[in-house]
């Protein structure tokens, strides 16, 4: 992509209900004036995100570039999502709003970042999520205010407790695949057989 470029963005309300969608962002920063600049994103959208279906990898290289970003409520129910991000995986940017996990398979890895941030709430009652952060103070679930989780999670900071997610990640039902590099293996490889990232 272009500087700034995004893979799919959005001014109003964004739905994925299925397919299979496949995003690799590298533009750097775009800089319109000095308060006002955009980055290279995967997906981002002005307002609510609906993530119902589908199978989405998405890969970000550079500064501010998540993977996922809303700027109100985030609701993931169903699909398969793996992203290997430069900055935050999936993120909620702004204050009182929520991201709400109520299904599917995630694997949100964070180069610099948080695996999954939210700046307002997070809700997590079922499906399978890892959140794989930097190394300290990045976190593999950064929350903003008190949330309440619930679900099969694993929190993840660092390479070794990676290795460690992966294979208690198989006990949850998923399994080993190909690849975020070498020296990351894959976390899952869904039935679909549209993940792993390339």
């Amino acid at each position: 992509t272009g500087k700034g470029g995004k893979g799919i963005s959005s001014d109003g309300d964004l739905t994925i209900s299925g397919g299979v969608v496949k995003i690799i962002t590298t533009g750097s920063t775009y800089t319109y004036s000095s308060s006002l600049d955009a980055k290279a994103k995967g997906i981002k959208s002005d307002a609510n995100i609906y993530i119902k279906g589908g199978a989405i990898t998405i890969k970000t290289a550079t500064d501010g570039a998540e993977g996922i970003e809303s700027e109100y409520n985030m609701t993931i129910s169903g699909g398969e999502i793996a992203i290997s991000a430069y900055d935050d995986a999936i993120n909620v940017s702004t204050n009182g709003y929520t991201l709400t996990i109520a299904g599917g398979k995630i694997y949100a890895y964070s180069s610099n970042n948080d695996g999954l941030d939210s700046n307002g709430y997070i809700k997590i009652t079922g499906g399978i999520v890892i959140g794989d952060g930097s190394t300290s103070p990045e976190e593999g679930f950064d929350v903003g205010v008190r949330s309440r989780a619930l679900a099969h999670l694993l929190f993840v900071a660092d390479d070794a407790p990676a290795r460690a997610s992966f294979e208690r990640f198989e006990q949850f039902g998923g399994e080993g695949g190909g690849a975020f590099g070498e020296e990351r293996e894959a976390v899952f490889k869904p039935q679909s057989g549209h993940l792993p990232m390339p």
